[in-house]
């Protein structure tokens, strides 16, 4: 069976960061901040059925992250940092297929696999500005910069219990210049 699939997501991380860091005259600095997120994400992608309960579907999708960074400011020695805030915008496409049981499928064990390009079109290079403790903020460190294209490969598989739970396990990996990620998990996912 052949159909569009819209998914949509908003999702918020509110968290609380500890920082503490060794000095080399022996004193100890200590900060604490808050770090925010909010993501939001949109996919469509149209189901193409290939025959005995599989189906092949093509996707586009784009997300958008939000991460803002409150005023961090170290004390337990004078060597103290402050950290200016920050606000780090991210802006995220996707592109390629699934080949998977289809939706439709009555069988319990349904595995799939994934292939496709992620772009990042902005929030490259994170920047944290900081001086020591008195000092003006005159300190800026570069963060990791992502590759702007990277190759997504996805498998994994999933076995329906019935009345809506299933167990599952996925395995997600991007790659590009200089920028490789991977994650592994697995779970269990209540259908309604």
């Amino acid at each position: 069976m052949n159909g569009l699939q819209v998914s949509a997501s908003a999702l918020f991380d509110g968290g609380e960061a500890r920082t503490r860091r060794a000095l080399p005259n022996g004193d100890t600095a200590f900060s604490r901040y808050d770090l925010r997120s909010w993501v939001g994400d949109l996919s469509v992608g149209y189901a193409i059925s290939t025959g005995s309960g599989w189906a092949l579907t093509p996707k586009v999708g784009v997300t958008y992250v939000r991460t803002i960074r409150d005023r961090a400011t170290e004390t337990g020695s004078i060597f103290g940092l402050t950290v200016a805030r920050d606000r780090h915008d991210a802006l995220f496409g996707d592109a390629g297929f699934r080949f998977a049981r289809a939706d439709g499928s009555d069988a319990a064990f349904r595995p799939y696999v994934g292939l496709g390009l992620r772009a990042q079109y902005k929030g490259r290079k994170p920047t944290a500005i900081g001086g020591y403790a008195g000092a003006p903020l005159a300190l800026v460190a570069t963060g990791a910069q992502r590759a702007s294209v990277v190759g997504t490969v996805s498998a994994g598989a999933s076995y329906r219990l019935g009345s809506g739970l299933e167990l599952f396990s996925a395995i997600d990996t991007q790659t590009g210049s200089d920028d490789h990620r991977e994650s592994v998990m697995s779970g269990v996912r209540l259908r309604f």
